[in-house]
Formats: structure tokens, sequence, C-alpha cells
């Protein structure tokens, strides 16, 4: 298992430590963070920290010796004393997981940190104080299984260089046909952990009117923390898969679909597919909280280096600007009615964009429709219709690592 990374203390030119919950102001401006949660870009030279346990400093942000100037934005990440989190968050009450503020407790602006699914009282009490939580902080699946599940895949191979991506990767993809990688994914999936997960969760699920280029996801091989009403999703092998074409009837015309864009975002999504500290980014998670049991309403964010951290924005989607991650998304589950009696067969994925907690503008939304029951039975009529949807155009998934001994320097499209 890879070492812990735990957040240090960040003090401020006092000495003292920061307050968990800071104000600054500059000039005419007065903005608010939570030193825990949020990057900040600072764009002005000198500011004022007034914290809530009565300890301020004044500061000039300076990096390499000079200030940092108007027009020249770094990102800047404070850190309370992680001693005192959990401790804290016992004797206040604090929930381990933060929910959206009331409208009159809420910040003024609209370029808030939205809340956050876990914080470090969350970390310190289930994930052992790791905030670089992935698969391989999971049970591990039956070896024997998922030797099977890749041997059932065509024409294996390197994860391929592509126009955005340049770089080669040491991750295999496998290909099949829709019907066979709905029981691939279901059987690489399935373990004892299927069982904790909540009913309406389990099986696979289609991403049916997703306009960017992927089709099936699976959730139940993940961590549920039923206190917090949480689901923790590791991004691991057999857990998505992209298509390898176009669909005749691809949302949007199929614009985000084609070779050199579903595997462009695949390997987004996966990293170097490896965990800390190989270099490289390691694979992300997600993470679900819903508002009651059983699940019915919820919100969905994303995680990369640390799991705090919510990386649902455009800048994350638009990696050749990074300014856009000022403009975030607020992704949702919501239970739809359904033709079949499997619980949980069809949610609406809400997409909404807009700027902080203020997300007015629903674009990307689709409909998450459970094409696999949690038993293994095809989910009728969703099955039939995803494999009509499909036709001829083959899925890809994440297999595992290449072969050194069998595989190493094999180029683009020539199979393992």
């Amino acid at each position: 298992m890879p070492p812990r990374r735990r957040a240090s203390s960040a003090r401020c030119c006092t000495s003292k430590p920061l307050g968990r919950r800071t104000r600054g102001i500059c000039g005419t401006a007065t903005v608010r963070w939570d030193f825990r949660a949020t990057r900040v870009s600072l764009q002005f030279m000198d500011f004022h920290v007034d914290s809530d346990r009565k300890t301020s400093c004044s500061a000039s942000i300076r990096k390499g010796g000079e200030p940092i100037g108007f027009g020249q934005p770094r990102p800047f990440r404070f850190q309370p004393e992680r001693k005192t989190d959990l401790a804290m968050a016992m004797t206040e009450k604090e929930p381990l997981v933060e929910r959206p503020p009331p409208p009159s407790a809420g910040c003024c602006c609209c370029c808030c940190t939205p809340p956050r699914h876990m914080n470090d009282a969350f970390v310190d009490k289930y994930l052992d104080g790791d905030i670089q939580w992935g698969y391989w902080n999971m049970p591990p699946r039956d070896e024997k299984t998922l030797a099977e599940c890749r041997m059932r895949l065509k024409d294996r191979m390197r994860f391929p260089k592509t126009s955005i991506i340049r770089s080669e990767s040491d991750m295999e993809m496998g290909f099949a046909s829709a019907k066979d990688m709905i029981q691939i994914m279901y059987d690489g999936t399935k373990s004892p952990l299927l069982e904790e997960v909540p009913e309406r969760l389990r099986g696979v699920y289609w991403m049916k009117d997703n306009g960017v280029g992927e089709e099936l996801v699976v959730i139940h091989w993940a961590k549920w923390y039923e206190e917090e009403k949480l689901l923790l999703i590791p991004m691991a092998t057999f857990m998505w898969a992209w298509p390898f074409g176009t669909p005749k009837n691809a949302p949007f015309g199929g614009t985000m679909y084609g070779p050199q864009t579903t595997v462009s975002g695949a390997r987004t999504l996966l990293g170097t597919g490896k965990p800390p500290p190989n270099p490289g980014p390691a694979p992300g998670n997600l993470s679900m909280v819903f508002d009651s049991l059983p699940v019915k309403n919820g919100t969905l964010q994303g995680h990369n280096a640390d799991v705090r951290d919510d990386i649902v924005d455009l800048g994350t989607f638009l990696p050749i600007c990074p300014c856009c991650a000022c403009i975030r998304g607020k992704f949702t589950m919501e239970l739809l009615s359904s033709e079949s009696s499997e619980p949980g067969s069809r949610w609406k994925r809400g997409i909404w964009w807009g700027l902080g907690t203020c997300t007015p503008l629903e674009f990307g939304s689709y409909t998450l429709t459970k094409v696999m029951k949690g038993n293994g039975e095809p989910n009728e009529p969703y099955y039939s219709e995803f494999l009509e949807y499909m036709g001829d155009v083959p899925l890809f998934a994440w297999s595992g690592f290449v072969d050194e001994t069998t595989g190493s320097g094999r180029e683009y499209g020539q199979p393992i």
C-alpha cells in the first residue's frame, strides 16, 4: 500500500494558527474562504486576514522574492491544524459531510465554494487520514475472476497516444460487443461489497443521452457509509466503458464521439492508472451523497489527488483553458419513475453550471439507466434498448496493465 499523504499544518506570518473560517479584505472587496476547502487565486499584493479565533496578521504574498501583483494569479492554499479537526467535529457536532447552508447563512456572492462531500473529520474517521484514496484502498477482488474477464476482451492493446495526450501509457484496453461488455463489467466488479451498497445503486448503468462519448458505468464496487449516506466510488478496471466509434443516434450528432475523443477522455479519467507515489496523476474517484434513506436524491462530486476537493469545474474538462475553473458544475442524482420493477432503474443525472454555488444553467444532463440488474439479469426494456442503440459499435474498457514480457512497445492498433 502506498504511503499515506497527510495535509500539513499551515500558519500565518505571526506563527499563530489560522482559524478554520477566515475573512479576507482587500480594498473595497470582501471575500470569505474556508481555508480547508478552497484553492484561492490571489490577484492582489497585500491583504489582511482576521480569523474567528481573534488571530490576525498582515502579509505580502511573494513568490521567488517578488510580490505577486495584479494579473498574475497563483494557486494558494491554507490548511488548518489537522490534529484538532476530528476532536472539534466531535465536540462541536460538526457534520462529516458538509451540507448546503440555508440562503440566509450562505455567501453573499456567487463565487463561494460548494459544500464538500468529505472534510478533514470524515477523512480522519473513515479513511485513516489518507486524502489520496483510491482503488488501492479497497478490498481486493478475486484475481481469477479478473483474469477471466480480461481474457474475454478482444484485441487487448496499450492505451495509445492521442492528439491531446501525447505520452505513452502502460495501461491496457480491451474491446467487446455491447452485450459482452455489460456481462464482463458486472462479473469484474461483483464482490461482497455489492450487498453493502443500496439496492437502487447496484448493477450496470447506461449513460443514456450523455453528449460525452461514455456509455457504461458500474458504481456498486464502492464503499458505502450509511451514517453519512455517502457512496465512495474508485476509478478501477471494468468499471467504465467507452464507445470505439459513433452509434447511429449518438447525442448531438456524435460531436464528442470518435476514437480520438473517447480514448483521450478515458485517459484523462484514469491518469496513469497507478496509485501514488508513482509519478503522474493517479485515477480519480467519485462520491455521491444522498439526502435520505432509501436513496432518492443526491449530489455527485469528482476527486483527484485529494478526496476533499471537488474537481467538477469547466477547467477540469477543458485543460487547455485553466481559467475556466471558476465556472463550476453541480451534478445531481434524482430517482425517476421506470417501466421496470428493478429498484433504481432510472436516475436523472442533472448537470448544472454557474459560478460557485450559483448554478442556474442546465446543460449536459442525461438519464442513468440500469441495463443489468444487481443480481446479474438483463433489466428490460432498457437492456434491449441499449443493444439496439449501440448496434455494431464496440466498447472498450480499462483491463489492467500491459504485460511487459509480451506487450511492451507495441503500437496503436496492434493487439497484444
